[in-house]
């Protein structure tokens, strides 16, 4: 196995031409809905309604009409907060539901991973399809993408697509236990069957076989890249978490060294008492973070891989994991109807969002003003973090399956678009830039 990197900091690795695609391991997680419990308070709040016009003279009618909105309305959707409108439609080639959506960090595409083994990169603009990312046997659960441009040059990326479409990197994770790393300096990226003697590709001069440890005995569910590229996280349903060197394409070996010479230690085996569904590293690079069914956050050290502290706040499964830019804010979402703001200093919770229904994907703002977050049903969120208030919302016409924020930001951090899957497995893009002075003058009046 590759030597470990010294010193273990994230830093920005040269990717070389002959670098193609290759292959980690990894699972998907079984959704514990809070639909019965929401449906129950929409019909308690409907009773109560009806009641209460009738005994003071009210109209039945308007009785009638309130449970219409809570029975058919869109869920954990009021009527005061303003609704913003749908900029444009796609239609999605994939055949099965789509899990997962993340942009190109220029925000010039869009890539999305599939339960019909696929991943696509979609021109975010047209919504037209770039290109497929074919090689995993069963459902793609999870993605995360990074870009080798910097921030200055992503204004020339805009008008050299295909410039920025070589400097991704995108991995993704399936329910065939393993992750891809997809190098785009090759186009089109080719995966490689690694660690799979009987489905191995054939060795070519531009690509080389390897053999990887074995690694997560179910699927993948979660992934990520470090900013720099170097490292990537997978977390499975087999309640393990492992930590990849992209460069030495090798698993990360840990504090001890291990009997069967894998680096597969004790406590890397099982952090957690339920699957890893969420995983994300700090910017900063000291530090990263897993989230599990067993609705504990625990944060690691990055040099030591030791666990530096355990956040319990959430009473269900986590979902969501999104550290701030600076590394001292990190947003956990969970199926308990919460989202959470944790100041990683004191490891207090700074506030506490609480929805209708469970959270299944959220955002947080880079200066961290606004928080974003998808219900089970059909609708998004957009709150304040200073005040908790609502300030947009997003309604969508069918089960949000997953959500992506455009990395184009207004001066004050409000994202420009977003992105929502569904169901239907429609691609539906909401545009913000009409209601910027009612968020602006809603998040001044809270203050």
């Amino acid at each position: 196995m590759a030597q470990e990197p010294e010193p273990r900091k994230l830093r920005i690795p040269e990717f070389q031409k002959e670098d193609t695609t290759w292959w980690v391991q990894g699972r998907d997680t079984k959704s514990t809905s809070a639909r019965q419990r929401a449906r129950r308070k929409r019909m308690i709040w409907t009773i109560i309604a009806a009641i209460m016009t009738v005994i003071f003279g009210g109209m039945v009618l308007a009785a009638f009409i309130y449970w219409l909105c809570f029975t058919f309305g869109p869920k954990d959707c009021d009527f005061f907060t303003p609704k913003c409108e749908i900029l444009r439609t796609f239609t999605s080639s994939h055949t099965a539901p789509i899990w997962d959506m993340k942009y190109s960090p220029e925000g010039l595409f869009l890539i999305t991973a599939s339960e019909d083994n696929t991943a696509l990169v979609l021109d975010a603009e047209s919504g037209a399809e770039i290109t497929p990312l074919k090689g995993h046997s069963q459902g793609v659960t999870s993605l995360a993408v990074i870009s080798l441009l910097q921030a200055d040059q992503y204004a020339l990326a805009a008008e050299d697509k295909t410039a920025a479409r070589s400097a991704l990197r995108i991995l993704t994770g399936s329910k065939d236990k393993r992750a891809t790393f997809w190098n785009f300096g090759i186009f089109p990226p080719t995966p490689q069957r690694l660690g799979d003697s009987e489905n191995a590709w054939e060795n070519t001069e531009e690509m080389d076989l390897f053999e990887l440890p074995p690694g997560h005995l179910k699927a993948i569910v979660a992934v990520a890249l470090s900013p720099d590229g170097r490292y990537a996280l997978t977390g499975g349903e087999d309640c393990r978490f492992y930590l990849w060197d992209i460069v030495n394409r090798s698993l990360i070996r840990k504090t001890v060294e291990s009997s069967d010479g894998l680096g597969f230690d004790e406590e890397l085996a099982a952090p957690h008492n339920g699957p890893v569904t969420a995983v994300d590293f700090n910017p900063d690079g000291n530090s990263y973070a897993s989230g599990s069914e067993d609705a504990s956050i625990k944060i690691w050290d990055s040099n030591s891989d030791a666990l530096i502290q355990t956040f319990l706040g959430h009473n269900s499964a986590i979902t969501a994991l999104k550290f701030s830019p600076d590394g001292r804010t990190l947003l956990s979402a969970g199926r308990d109807q919460r989202i959470i703001l944790w100041d990683m200093i004191t490891g207090a919770r700074r506030t506490v969002f609480n929805t209708e229904t469970e959270v299944m994907h959220a955002w947080m703002s880079p200066n961290e003003k606004y928080v974003i977050g998808t219900m089970y049903e059909n609708a998004l969120t957009m709150w304040d973090t200073v005040s908790g208030e609502k300030l947009l919302q997003f309604v969508a016409p069918a089960r949000i399956t997953s959500m992506a924020v455009c990395p184009l930001l207004t001066e004050d951090g409000i994202p420009v678009y977003l992105a929502i899957t569904t169901t239907e497995n429609q691609i539906i893009v909401f545009s913000t830039q009409k209601h910027l002075g009612d968020i602006r003058n809603a998040a001044a009046s809270k203050k």
